[in-house]
């Protein structure tokens, strides 16, 4: 599964994993989150990792463009204006395709979120001012409950 979106309500922290290739269609789970008000909460924490072989070349400037219309369209409908706070883990091999997602994305005033891009999942929870003893967890998915296309599931 190319994007596996995961939420650990106690906790209020958000885990989105990219990994393989990532193709338009996955992105329609993201689009269908954002408008889960019992899962998708904007004002929980965010870890977004993108795993060694993630791969963004399959996604064009289209596929962003629905994904960032999905994004502003939940922000209307749930009439919440709360910026999620975000951490992204990811290595060379994503940063050229995510600073594209960005720099697309940077002309919507609600998608204008504080962003930390670190190097692994202890920093992500550092920067999000978490505990980084959750690493373990969040890598395990242990108390997360996994997002999929018939709703929240337990993992």
């Amino acid at each position: 599964m190319p994007i596996q979106i995961l939420q650990d309500q106690q906790r209020e922290i958000r885990l989105i994993e990219f990994s393989g290739t990532v193709r338009r269609e996955e992105l329609g789970a993201l689009s269908r989150l954002y408008i889960d008000r019992d899962f998708y909460r904007f004002g929980d924490r965010e870890v977004v990792f993108f795993k060694p072989d993630a791969s963004l070349a399959a996604i064009d400037v289209e596929d962003i463009s629905h994904l960032a219309d999905s994004y502003i369209e939940a922000i209307r409908m749930r009439d919440d204006q709360t910026a999620v706070l975000s951490a992204w883990v990811m290595g060379d091999h994503v940063r050229a395709d995510i600073r594209l997602w960005w720099e697309f994305t940077r002309g919507h005033v609600q998608m204008r979120e504080p962003r930390t891009v670190v190097d692994n999942i202890e920093a992500a929870l550092i920067a999000l001012g978490l505990s980084p003893d959750w690493a373990e967890d969040l890598q395990a998915h242990r108390g997360f409950r996994r997002f999929d296309s018939a709703g929240p599931a337990q993992t």
